[in-house]
């Protein structure tokens, strides 16, 4: 399913899906033009997403991001206040909305029951109501407290998708069973991606980027949660914890 021929449609589904008035990548072509010019760009986008699928070199463009850090608030000028905004190409998030909308049906497979954003199927709204039904339990079984310790931890990830070491998800997605054809057009993908600064108007030098999955991705929340699932697996496997 996910290494399955592309067609017109699905390339047109995901310019459907597409924000108008939204800024270009480095390419300088946004949403808007390819939603505009699809009669011309559907067969072009078509051809190069199965070249893609078949194991061909992405175009540089791909690998392209622009950076605007925006800032949060205040007028500090400490980079830690300012928050970076990817620009991506958008050839790229429309290849990459189409493999996330077939990845979507088939990431319940490996993802865990406690999983449920970004998982077709599943709600959020489940997430609180078993948090509830817990807190309910905890507080009317004083016995329970006797007996066991109850802790509720909270956990954020800093800097998520900028920390993930992108050959440790490769090995959870061969953990997970995706196939090597699919693992090694994503490392196409992410190995070789560029970065560029955009401040004051002017654009910095290219700065590789080595680690971490990229923001902006159509692909990238369902990337993140194959490598985070590794560590909600040694959770569950801990039968100290429920």
């Amino acid at each position: 399913m996910l290494m399955a021929e592309i067609t017109e449609e699905d390339v047109i589904r995901a310019i459907a899906a597409l924000n108008r008035h939204k800024a270009a990548g480095s390419d300088e072509l946004n949403n808007d033009f390819f939603k505009d010019a699809q009669a011309v760009l559907v067969p072009a986008m078509t051809a190069i997403s199965n070249e893609l699928l078949k194991g061909g070199d992405p175009p540089a463009s791909f690998l392209e991001a622009i950076v605007i850090p925006l800032k949060k608030k205040g007028d500090s000028a400490d980079a830690m206040d300012f928050r970076p905004i990817s620009l991506l190409q958008t050839g790229y998030k429309i290849f990459m909305k189409v493999i996330a909308t077939r990845a979507q049906r088939v990431m319940g497979v490996p993802i865990g029951n406690s999983q449920q954003g970004f998982v077709h199927g599943r709600q959020l709204m489940k997430t609180v109501v078993m948090m509830l039904a817990m807190l309910a339990t905890a507080t009317s079984r004083p016995d329970l407290a006797a007996t066991l310790s109850q802790v509720i931890l909270m956990l954020d990830f800093k800097k998520a998708y900028d920390t993930v070491a992108r050959d440790f998800l490769f090995l959870a997605m061969q953990r997970f069973g995706f196939s090597p054809a699919f693992i090694a057009m994503i490392r196409k993908l992410h190995n070789g991606t560029i970065a560029r600064f955009l401040v004051n108007g002017e654009l910095s030098e290219p700065q590789e980027v080595l680690s971490g999955i990229r923001q902006g991705c159509p692909l990238a929340p369902l990337l993140f949660l194959l490598a985070a699932e590794i560590l909600a697996l040694a959770i569950r496997q801990d039968n100290r914890i429920k």
